[in-house]
């Protein structure tokens, strides 16, 4: 440690002071008995008290030298047992069900209602475009009227490409319908949903909604050239943590004639600017869980059954297109 030298380099200088001080009082008790200020008889009384004295403060300067190191070893010792515990210890804890549990609870009461499940379908084109359906299980835990949802559009700034085909709702005696026009904000569509009527605490609504992207944005075997125009060399499908969710399934299909490499399942922080930057821990939770499948003539990926995703994180697939 930086700070041994340091204490030892005073204590050195603390001493030679005590020998200086010693050797100071010996020449001023010579000097007196020399010049006749003290009787011969008292020198060595005053010199043996001058010695015991000086003793005294060398004992206490090593008391004080050995109670610092070893309060310094005590304290860097606890120091690196505590690093060594939350080296062990804290990611695992960060990342425990029960942590995740307890976040997933506190957030849906503070939002007031929570995703129970989520499934994403993308089914993409031969020409380029994709179809987008979300299979969401919805739980209120307070009376709710109406909620949101988006859909956003990478690498677009502009409006448009994006349409809200349809929304269904799955569960009887519950519409959903839109209110309002939908909201563009560079590349993302955001569109009110309605409920009718209004529920309360508890209640369940299991709901279906199929959004189209017209804009030829994956490269297919029809849109070849589209490579050419990326701003990333990988293909991908990304879905926002928005609102508390249980349970998270991706799955991606492409058209025939292609298939997929180099694929891996992905959590990246909230996008800020153009900067999308991995999150560790939840990366390793979700490595290599993506399967893949033939379904007929189609090529599959899927991330099934995440738990308790984390909100304000971004989940995804990732691969590299290949042709056949």
């Amino acid at each position: 440690m930086s700070i041994r030298p340091a204490l030892q380099r005073l204590n050195i200088k603390f001493l030679l002071s005590v020998l200086s001080v010693l050797g100071f009082v010996l020449s001023v008790v010579t000097k007196m008995v020399g010049e006749g200020f003290l009787d011969p008889s008292m020198q060595q009384f005053v010199v043996l008290g001058s010695f015991r004295v000086a003793l005294f403060l060398a004992a206490v300067t090593v008391l004080v030298t050995l109670s610092t190191q070893v309060a310094e070893w005590v304290r860097n010792t606890i120091a690196d047992e505590v690093v060594k515990v939350f080296d062990r210890e804290l990611p695992s804890r960060i990342g425990s069900e029960k942590d995740r549990e307890f976040g997933f609870r506190f957030n849906a009461q503070v939002y007031g209602m929570e995703y129970t499940r989520t499934g994403i379908d993308c089914e993409i084109h031969l020409e380029g475009t994709v179809t987008v359906t979300r299979h969401v299980q919805l739980l209120a835990h307070t009376h709710l009227k109406a909620f949101s949802i988006y859909l956003v559009l990478p690498e677009s700034e502009k409006p448009g490409g994006l349409e809200l085909v349809s929304i269904k709702t799955e569960t009887k005696g519950v519409k959903l319908v839109k209110q309002g026009k939908p909201l563009w904000s560079l590349g993302r569509r955001a569109q009110t949903i309605r409920i009718h009527p209004a529920i309360g605490p508890k209640a369940v609504v299991n709901f279906r909604v199929i959004e189209r992207c017209t804009k030829k944005v994956f490269v297919t075997p029809e849109n070849r050239a589209h490579e050419k125009e990326r701003k990333t060399p990988v293909e991908y499908v990304y879905w926002d943590i928005a609102r508390p969710t249980g349970e998270l399934s991706i799955r991606v299909e492409l058209p025939p004639g292609m298939k997929a490499r180099d694929i891996e399942a992905t959590v990246l922080y909230a996008m800020a600017g153009t900067t999308t930057l991995q999150h560790y821990m939840e990366h390793q939770r979700v490595d290599g869980s993506v399967r893949t499948a033939w379904e007929g003539d189609h090529f599959t990926m899927a991330l099934e059954n995440i738990s308790l995703p984390v909100l304000g994180l971004t989940y995804g697939i990732r691969w590299q297109p290949e042709f056949m």
